[in-house]
């Protein structure tokens, strides 16, 4: 069964970490000069940047739920064992 609270952490952590860097008033990534459009360098390395953080963001979040996730099947894995040394039945396969 999927855990439906995790998938919301880390979607809710990205679409955070996304409106923390983007800023409405930020200067528009293409700019139009003399009708050449050009990419300014120091806009272009801002958003890579926060491109960059956002994903940092979602892997991080990830990996946090994956270890959690992981956590919880050892878990489990350690109570079958020791239902099984106790013998219970509801754990044998």
């Amino acid at each position: 069964m999927p855990n439906y609270d995790l998938a919301r952490m880390k979607w809710g952590g990205v679409l955070l970490g996304a409106a923390a860097l983007y800023k409405v008033d930020e200067i528009p990534i293409i700019h139009l000069n003399a009708g050449d459009f050009h990419v300014s360098l120091e806009t272009a390395a801002l958003w890579a940047f926060r491109v960059a953080t956002v994903v940092f963001i979602f892997l991080l979040i990830r990996s946090i739920s994956s270890g959690v996730r992981h956590g919880r099947e050892l878990d489990q894995m350690i109570a079958r064992e020791k239902a099984m040394k106790r013998g219970e039945d509801r754990f044998r396969d």
